[in-house]
């Protein structure tokens, strides 16, 4: 059942502004922070806890401003700037498999920073995990996110950019460790364990490097905390032209050369999890207009726009105007639709609210439509 709001003009960009996108915020500055980046889960990590000492370190990246490199046995490529960096071959096998309350199985890496002083928050800015068959891959590849040709079987910012904080003061720039990054063991279905793992990261683009080393290495890891993911219910939608405002995304609402669906808008996602934990999240609908939240636990949530996406000085596109038309509940159910927005800089309670999602439930058909905007 879907129920139309209040319209609002809405101006729409259709060229590329990647530079406008503001990212989501992992925030571990803080000791026991959490969060959550497109399926994995990232802890701040208490040095003090008794775990062993022992630990392998396959990467290392060292610079100021921004630093990075991947990990192999092969011949080290040339990145520039006053970057540099060593790394070493690690096997699927040596990096530890943990298994979260839910059964859910995370392999387990683990990050050290040694910022300096005042300067001790460092920004890690790209992720990305490859695998293969050779311990000499090399060639990592910026303008397609490759290397060695292969793509990445886990990427941070798959779903949205994403940056991540880190304090090296929290643990001292002496100890080994201070965030654990636990990354689905499904995306390394289609290797062996025999098969290498490439780490490839880039930090400080963000929040600079001040001269201290970032470190990857592998160590034994504490069980995944419960940050409101690591299951397989899900939150979806689309974002799309509704030409004949039927509320239906079919063939023709592109009639105006926009295509279906409109992207990078930003969804924002609260609500508390079954656990009781409460859950903040963002992300932006893809070249299609979708938007997915996944790896929700059973909960309570609630979906809206951003709408101050579309606000300020973004560009028209052929001199063509949308107002948001309608917000249409999906097939979990919902409690309520709310629009207590005003004008496009407002920022009052909006969206679908009360969305009761059970475990392992994938909820779709949460869309929100707009049509052209008609003459004054």
């Amino acid at each position: 059942m879907s129920r139309p709001h209040k319209a609002r003009s809405t101006r729409l960009n259709l060229q590329s502004f990647d530079d406008r996108i503001v990212p989501a915020v992992v925030d571990l500055s803080a000791a026991g922070a959490t969060g959550v980046a497109n399926g994995a889960i990232l802890q701040q990590f208490d040095a003090s806890s008794a775990l062993p000492s022992a630990n392998r370190t396959f990467l290392q990246v060292d610079g100021r401003g921004v630093e990075q490199g991947y990990n192999t046995d092969g011949k080290e490529q040339k990145f520039g700037g006053g970057n540099s960096y060593s790394g070493r071959s690690i096997q699927l096998s040596q990096v530890p498999l943990v298994t979260a309350s839910d059964g859910t199985q995370y392999r387990a890496f683990n990050v050290d920073v040694r910022e300096p002083g005042s300067s001790a928050t460092v920004s890690l800015d790209e992720l990305r995990i490859y695998t293969d068959s050779s311990r000499k891959l090399s060639g990592y590849d910026a303008s397609n996110l490759t290397l060695g040709g292969k793509s990445a079987v886990y990427d941070m910012d798959g779903a949205g950019d994403v940056v991540v904080l880190l304090n090296a003061q929290l643990n001292g720039r002496r100890t080994k460790g201070d965030a654990f990054v636990y990354v689905p063991n499904s995306v390394f279905a289609g290797a062996s364990n025999s098969d290498y793992v490439y780490l490839y990261s880039k930090f400080g683009v963000t929040n600079g490097a001040s001269g201290g080393a970032e470190s990857w290495s592998i160590r034994q890891a504490p069980t995944p905390p419960s940050v409101g993911g690591g299951t397989t219910s899900s939150i979806s939608g689309t974002v799309f032209y509704d030409h004949n405002a039927n509320g239906v995304l079919e063939t023709g609402d592109g009639d105006f050369g926009l295509g279906d669906g409109v992207t990078y808008v930003q969804i924002h996602l609260v609500g508390q999890d079954s656990s009781g934990n409460a859950v903040d999240l963002m992300t932006w609908t893809d070249a299609s207009g979708n938007y997915n939240f996944s790896g929700l636990k059973a909960g309570t949530y609630s979906v809206s726009q951003v709408h101050a996406a579309f606000d300020g000085d973004m560009p028209q596109v052929g001199g063509l105007n949308l107002i948001n038309a309608g917000d249409y509940v999906g097939s979990a159910g919902a409690t309520q639709i709310v629009d207590n927005y005003d004008s496009l800089n407002d920022t009052g309670t909006d969206g679908i609210l009360g969305i009761s999602l059970g475990a392992g439930q994938s909820a779709t058909g949460y869309n929100f439509t707009m049509v052209q905007q008609p003459p004054a």
